[in-house]
């Protein structure tokens, strides 16, 4: 950060400086971050943002903004009530907010009011942190030309807080009409598909494409199939109107996720709808036991499949798109456990930390190597290599990888497969900090190779299930 911006600091008291308010927001949004990253959590009570005068209020102690989470109580406060604690709680002169826990009591209680609504406006850009209170107040309101037009610049002008941000995409979703929200449907699209993106405004943001298209503005809310992570799309659901079809095609993707949250998600548009998971074409082998189970319960599926359990054929199915092969028992016996295991852990390490992903995945495909060439000692086949050294002691992965000439002869697809992977795999800083052969420093996988080494993966898959399959 010091390459970005001037800052001053004693101990964990971090004062960052700028020639603008939207500077040093950008500067305390990008510390959050790196703080959050090496698992330190920033002590939002000592947070704010000030106009220095001169070089000695630097050095002064920062003011204690509280944070409070409060549900919202409607109508304890009549209008007159509520403006005085307003007046109370907020400096007209200069505008600041002097008392904030009797300034958030009076937005979680008071009713509609033309000057407190002014006072939101005015106050959320400099104080962000009551983002809750602001948002809670605001349900009273149908409709506010003013909200929609602070969401909008605020948006526009790339707004560092990333939970502010899908707040106020999904007031636009709701105070927005069609000619502001086909306006808007673009720069929505933008903030799901751009990478650097976080939850809470992508959420935010696919919450107001879906209610474009109940607008009926076009399909919008196909984007909520390419989310990732299942909690997002679970926050997504009650934006989904299954009356319309990219709200069904989102839906199905929901429905066959491996993890049952974004299935669970969708009861209550299933309900509200009376559709069923079937009328999108959705049959029961396809979702989650505990999705399965649940819609059972409440009617949504007549008859609950069940399935002779293949937690390793169900895990490739969901991650690589694998066809489900009932033979993993019969190939693996003993070391089902410990290949089942193994892709568990890498299913889950695939998005997060795809370096991690190919060191595990490797490990799978030694064990399920292993397990195929006993299958073919046992039964005296072309391949059937021993897996022993002369000292009786097993040997390495790589050894029956690349010195084993019949084994390669009879499945050189396989074997091609499994190799690259391997190669790879010692090639990462989690194997060996230097690549041995040429002393290169070892790279992480990313981006377009994580996709090459997972399409290896499914090949070699294919290929040693149709080689089990074909053996006598």
């Amino acid at each position: 950060m010091c390459d970005r911006y001037n800052y001053a600091r004693y101990v964990d008291d971090i004062r960052i400086l700028g020639d603008s308010r939207i500077e040093v927001q950008r500067g305390i949004a990008e510390l959050d971050i790196f703080c959050k990253e090496i698992g330190l959590i920033p002590n939002r009570g000592k947070f704010g943002i000030r106009k220095l005068r001169n070089r000695k209020e630097l050095l002064e102690g920062m003011p204690n903004l509280l944070g409070y989470q409060e549900s919202r109580k409607k109508g304890e406060l009549t209008e007159m009530e509520a403006i005085d604690l307003l007046d109370e709680s907020v400096l007209e002169k200069p505008d600041r907010i002097a008392d904030k826990s009797k300034f958030r009591y009076m937005l979680f209680r008071a009713p509609r009011s033309r000057r407190i609504l002014y006072a939101v406006a005015r106050l959320w850009p400099k104080y962000p942190e009551h983002t809750d209170a602001y948002v809670a107040y605001l349900e009273s309101f149908e409709r506010s030309a003013l909200i929609v037009n602070l969401c909008k610049k605020q948006i526009d002008q790339n707004y560092p807080y990333d939970f502010v941000i899908g707040e106020m995409w999904k007031l636009l979703a709701r105070m927005s009409n069609p000619d502001e929200m086909r306006m808007a449907s673009q720069q929505a699209i933008d903030t799901v598909k751009a990478k650097g993106n976080r939850i809470a405004s992508r959420v935010g943001a696919l919450s107001f494409l879906c209610a474009c298209e109940t607008h009926g503005l076009g399909s919008f809310s196909r984007w909520a199939q390419y989310e990732s992570n299942p909690i997002a799309q679970s926050l997504i659901s009650p934006y989904l109107d299954l009356r319309k079809s990219g709200a069904r095609a989102t839906a199905k993707r929901m429905l066959r996720r491996s993890t049952p949250d974004a299935g669970l998600s969708l009861m209550r548009s299933f309900l509200s709808s009376r559709k069923k998971p079937i009328d999108l074409g959705v049959t029961n082998s396809e979702m989650n036991v505990v999705v399965q189970n649940s819609l059972f319960g409440v009617g949504l599926v007549e008859n609950r499949s069940r399935p002779r359990p293949n937690p390793i054929a169900q895990l490739l199915k969901s991650r690589h798109n694998l066809p489900v092969w009932q033979n993993w028992l019969p190939l693996l016996g003993a070391e089902y456990q410990s290949a089942h295991e193994s892709i568990v852990l890498a299913n889950s390490s695939f998005l997060s930390y795809p370096t991690g992903w190919l060191g595990i995945i490797d490990g799978f495909c030694e064990i399920i190597l292993r397990a195929f060439v006993q299958q073919l000692n046992l039964k005296n086949v072309p391949g059937a290599i021993s897996l022993v050294n002369k000292n009786a002691d097993p040997l390495d992965y790589g050894t029956i990888l690349k010195s084993k000439p019949k084994l390669e002869m009879a499945y050189p697809v396989l074997i091609d497969r499994f190799k690259q992977l391997h190669d790879r795999r010692n090639s990462l800083p989690t194997s060996h900090p230097l690549i041995r052969r040429t002393g290169i420093k070892s790279k992480p996988l990313k981006g377009k190779e994580k996709a090459r080494m997972a399409r290896l993966f499914r090949e070699g898959i294919i290929e040693i299930t149709r080689a089990f399959d074909a053996l006598p």
